[in-house]
């Protein structure tokens, strides 16, 4: 109870932009067709018929523990009828409900010790084995460029950590609790990897949203301010919140304006997809952004720092307009450039 009263206090500090965010509902709403719950209960039917018909006790530990692992996911998915709150349901059915409730069924099957061929088990652990292999190598083979471009990431970010040491990073984060230079680079990898090798902060700043509490205006005048130094048009903007180009950066920046239950469709209760007036409306928000960007705004989240990719010719033509490039150095396959402010 004393860890639940500071978890509590804990929770009442939190920012509000965190609800939206964490996608947290409010609903009393019953939720009964996941597929743990539809295992869990077949399990709990077995056992009760099994009881029933006298060929077991209900109360033996092995049963009322395996009954404790089918019951789990309907206490999980409807916890929310009682509390009024449920936050992502899809979290817990994919990473923690189903293995419990496989846990159950498993020690019920032990229990109840049925006839099973001896083909049949073979063909189950054949199955499980083939679904292990499908599951560890399918995600790699899509994503092992994605790792091999972080990769390569690294050394810059180790550089610009020893940067830290004489730029006034360290200062201003004891000082004022921010960075006097923001970090700016066209790929949106960079911005999410930086975190974890370098003290600098990004203009992008992934994880904001969670972490600082930013408002969804702040966030998404962030994003438009990248799309700005980057020289892209209105129409590239437009392809981005329609899911095309570069598939990360169009989820991320669909998440930041228009939130993340409007861009995944199992994380909400009622997903209501992105409407094409509501595109035309943000692309005509950032035309305007852009056309009026001035000084000021530059300044307002000032960058110390560009990182390019080296075999890239970027277009530096709108950043020149309000920063100086003050040399250069190659790190790896990628450039670091360091930029003052214009007067």
């Amino acid at each position: 109870m004393c860890a639940l009263a500071i978890y509590a206090r804990m929770l009442s500090n939190l920012p509000q932009t965190l609800d939206k965010a964490t996608i947290l509902t409010y609903t009393h709403r019953p939720d009964l067709l996941r597929v743990p719950e539809i295992i869990g209960v077949c399990t709990l039917l077995g056992l009760i018929i099994f009881a029933w018909r006298n060929k077991l006790s209900v109360r033996t530990s092995p049963v009322i523990f395996a009954a404790s692992f089918a019951l789990l996911p309907i206490l999980v998915f409807n916890q929310q009828i009682l509390t009024g709150r449920s936050i992502q349901p899809f979290h817990y059915e994919v990473l923690i409900v189903n293995y419990v409730v496989l846990i159950g069924l498993v020690m019920t099957v032990k229990i109840l010790q049925p006839t099973i061929r001896r083909r049949t088990l073979l063909l189950v652990v054949f199955s499980c084995l083939l679904w292990a292999t499908i599951e560890v190598n399918l995600p790699f083979q899509v994503q092992q460029q994605l790792f091999n471009e972080i990769d390569e990431m690294v050394p810059v970010l180790v550089r610009l950590k020893e940067e830290a040491k004489h730029d006034g990073t360290w200062e201003g984060l004891r000082a004022a609790g921010k960075t006097p230079g923001l970090v700016f680079s066209p790929q949106y990898g960079v911005s999410q990897v930086l975190p974890l090798w370098a003290p600098q902060g990004s203009l992008l700043a992934p994880g904001s949203e969670f972490f600082k509490g930013s408002s969804a205006g702040e966030q998404k005048e962030r994003f438009f301010t990248h799309f700005y130094y980057c020289g892209k048009s209105p129409d590239y903007l437009r392809e981005l919140l329609s899911g095309g180009g570069d598939a990360f950066l169009s989820m991320r920046t669909r998440i930041i304006i228009f939130g993340v239950d409007r861009v995944t469709v199992v994380l909400g209760w009622d997903f209501q997809p992105i409407r094409l007036e509501e595109i035309e409306k943000e692309v005509k928000a950032y035309e305007v952004f852009a056309a009026s960007f001035s000084q000021e705004q530059a300044h307002k989240r000032p960058l110390g720092y560009a990182i390019t990719r080296a075999d890239d010719n970027f277009d530096f033509s709108k950043i020149d307009l309000w920063y100086q490039r003050e040399g250069s150095q190659q790190v790896g396959g990628y450039m670091l450039w360091r930029l003052r402010q214009r007067s």
